[in-house]
């Protein structure tokens, strides 16, 4: 008959991580009655800013589109509200892909990271302009 060895294996150091605890952009979340709220962060050579909206904001498909495009950073990626329903954000450097989804998700969040420091008031200043709602 043959031996099993039925000991639970260690993990290994590179799996060394927590599963379930989100971090960054991913765990915030709204007080009641907050619209909108931006959170920053940094480390390892990076510098990341995200912001969440409340599920009644709805943001301009065009003008969403075009500010993701032309951010001046390396990396966007988010869900967000627009008039048709809403769009899934992609992009790194200048490949930008984007996806509608019919489901709509409680909120839509967006987070920019870059290799340098950035004017993140100058980009939400645009942001906030582009909301229809």
């Amino acid at each position: 008959m043959p031996r099993r060895n039925l000991a639970p294996l260690p993990a290994s150091p590179e799996h060394a991580h927590g599963h379930g605890r989100k971090q960054g952009l991913a765990a915030l979340s709204l007080p009641a009655h907050q619209r909108w709220r931006r959170s920053l962060n940094s480390g390892q050579g990076y510098h990341a800013c995200g912001w969440i909206f409340d599920a009644e904001t709805v943001f301009d498909t065009v003008a969403l589109l075009e500010w993701a495009r032309l951010a001046p950073v390396g990396r966007v990626k988010g869900v967000m509200r627009i008039a048709e329903g809403v769009v899934r954000i992609n992009r790194q450097q200048r490949d930008l892909h984007i996806e509608t989804q019919n489901v709509p998700p409680p909120d839509s969040r967006i987070e920019l990271i870059a290799d340098t420091e950035t004017d993140w008031n100058a980009l939400q200043a645009s942001l906030l302009r582009i909301r229809l709602s």
